[in-house]
């Protein structure tokens, strides 16, 4: 298969991932980022092996190293509303303040659990050989 073949099918394979979150998002009765969907969904593909990382390698490593360019739209969406960022500036830093707490304790503790079961497993594997 040639390169470009192989850059498209990967093209094609993120963007129907993309397409069935949206999907899965417009049906749930709880509003939830169709992205969030979205990578929820590749993970468990990824993890199950329904889909080897040699098949999306070369386009999620472009979209990676290009991120930055990606969020520049944003930033200057964000600019358009400064008026209205003034305004909820002291509930957007206690928001902030109050929540960085919250991700970090949720992140160590999900690491800390992950590593359990990682020692589990191996120290089952190590059993079994």
């Amino acid at each position: 298969m040639n390169t470009t073949m192989k850059t498209t099918t990967q093209l094609s394979i993120i963007i129907a991932i993309c397409l069935l979150g949206e999907m899965i998002a417009a049906v749930l009765p709880i509003t939830m980022p169709s992205s969030i969907i979205g990578m929820l969904i590749l993970a468990v593909l990824l993890i199950t092996k329904a889909i080897k990382y040699e098949g999306i390698q070369k386009t999620s490593e472009f979209f990676l190293a290009n991120i930055a360019i990606l969020y520049v739209p944003s930033s200057i969406t964000i600019l358009l509303y400064l008026d209205l960022l003034a305004e909820s500036f002291v509930k957007i830093i206690f928001i902030c303040i109050a929540t960085v707490p919250v991700v970090y304790f949720v992140t160590a503790y999900t690491v800390k659990l992950v590593m359990a079961l990682q020692d589990k497993n191996h120290s089952r594997k190590q059993k079994e050989a």
